[in-house]
C-alpha cells in the first residue's frame, strides 16, 4: 500500500509539472508571437510597472546603490497594493531593470500556469480522479481569457491565482481541519487583503460555506467546540498576520505609517458602475453623477442609487449581459475568442 501511494504521488507531481510547462508555453507562444506587446501598457498597467521598477530601485538603494527611489513611492504602493508591484519588481530583476516585454509576459504567464496547477490540486483534493483532475488543469491552461491576460500586465491573473489558492485552502480545512490548514487559509486571506481588496467578498462567501459545512462537526464536539473554534481563529489570524506583515513594514518605511490594506479607491468604480444617467459607460469628461459620488463610501453610493432609482438601475444593469457578448469589449480583436 505504501509503495502504491508513493507511485501515485510521483505521478501526480509529474502531471502537475506537465500542466505548468504546457500552460506557460501556450501563454508565452501566443503573447510573444501572435500579439502586440504594446498592450502590456494599457489601463493600470503602466502604474504597476512603474511602481515595481521604483521598488527595485528602493531595494538596491537599501543594499548600497547610489540611486534613490522617488519620494512618492509610498503613495504609489498604497494605491496599487502589494501584489502587482511585487510581480513587476520580479520582472525588473529578470530583465536587469529594463522591464522588457519578455520579462513581463513571462511573469504573467507563470502566474497563470501556477493557477492551472492550483486548479489541478483542488481537483485532486476533491478526489474526482487523476484523469479528471488533469483535465481541469489543462482546461484552465486553454481558457482564452487566461491566455490573453498573460499579454496584459493587469491584476486579473494574480486575482485568479489568489481565488484558486483560497479554494484549495478551504478544501483542505474542510477535509482535515488542522491548525496548519487554517493558517494557510489565513495566509491566503491576508494576501488577498493586501493585493485585491475587492476579492474580500469571495473570502466572506467561502467562510460562510465553511461555517455551514462545519457546524455539525462542532455541535458533535459539545463543550470542546469553543476550544476548537478558538484554535481555528488563532490559526487564521496568525496566517493573515504573516501575509500582511511585509506590506505593513513596506508602507511604514515609505509612507511613515503602517497600513493594512491598499487604498484602491473603490468608490471610483462603484460611482461609474452605478451611473444610470450614462448607462454605466465611462465617458470623458467625467459626468456629474459619477463626479458627485467619486470619493464617497462605495456601499453607500450603491444603496442610495438603488433605493432612489429603483427602476432605472435594474433596467440598465440587465443590458450589461448583452454587452459582454456583443459590445466591443475585445479591445485588441483577439482571434482566440
Amino acid at each position: 500500500k505504501v509503495q502504491v501511494a508513493v507511485k501515485t504521488s510521483a505521478r501526480e507531481f509529474w502531471i502537475g509539472l506537465t500542466i505548468f510547462v504546457f500552460c506557460l508555453s501556450v501563454d508565452m507562444i501566443y503573447n510573444m508571437l501572435l500579439t502586440e506587446p504594446g498592450r502590456l501598457h494599457v489601463f493600470d498597467s503602466c502604474h504597476y510597472i512603474q511602481a515595481g521598477l521604483f521598488l527595485t530601485i528602493a531595494i538596491e538603494h537599501a543594499l548600497g546603490a547610489a540611486s534613490c527611489p522617488p519620494a512618492n513611492l509610498g503613495q504609489m504602493l498604497l494605491l496599487d497594493g502589494f501584489g502587482m508591484p511585487f510581480c513587476a519588481a520580479i520582472a525588473a530583476l529578470l530583465s536587469a531593470n529594463k522591464m522588457t516585454a519578455l520579462a513581463l509576459i513571462f511573469v504573467q504567464s507563470t502566474v497563470i500556469a501556477l493557477t492551472a496547477v492550483t486548479t489541478y490540486a483542488c481537483a485532486l483534493k476533491m478526489k474526482i480522479g487523476l484523469a479528471w483532475s488533469a483535465a481541469a488543469g489543462l482546461l484552465w491552461s486553454l481558457y482564452p481569457a487566461a491566455i490573453v491576460s498573460a499579454g496584459t500586465f493587469l491584476s486579473e491573473p494574480l486575482s485568479g491565482l489568489l481565488v484558486c489558492a483560497l479554494a484549495l485552502a478551504a478544501i483542505s480545512c474542510w477535509q482535515e481541519p488542522r491548525p496548519k490548514c487554517w493558517c494557510a487559509f489565513g495566509f491566503v486571506s491576508g494576501a488577498i487583503m493586501v493585493t485585491k481588496p475587492a476579492l474580500l467578498i469571495n473570502l466572506a462567501l467561502v467562510l460562510l460555506i465553511l461555517a455551514i459545512g462545519l457546524r455539525l462537526r462542532l455541535l458533535a464536539l459539545g463543550r470542546q467546540a469553543f476550544k476548537q473554534l478558538s484554535i481555528y481563529a488563532l490559526s487564521i489570524g496568525l496566517g493573515a498576520f504573516l501575509a500582511i506583515l511585509p506590506w505593513m513594514i513596506i508602507t511604514a518605511a515609505f509612507t511613515g505609517h503602517a497600513e493594512i490594506m491598499p487604498s484602491r479607491l473603490p468608490s471610483t468604480n462603484m460611482a461609474l458602475g452605478c451611473d444610470y444617467e450614462i448607462g454605466f459607460w465611462e465617458t470623458m469628461q467625467v459626468p456629474p453623477l459619477t463626479l458627485h459620488n467619486y470619493a464617497r463610501n462605495p456601499i453607500r453610493v450603491f444603496y442610495e442609487l438603488a433605493t432612489e432609482h429603483t427602476f432605472e438601475m435594474p433596467a440598465i444593469l440587465s443590458k450589461k449581459y448583452a454587452r459582454l457578448s456583443f459590445a466591443p469589449f475585445n479591445d485588441f480583436h483577439d482571434s482566440v475568442f
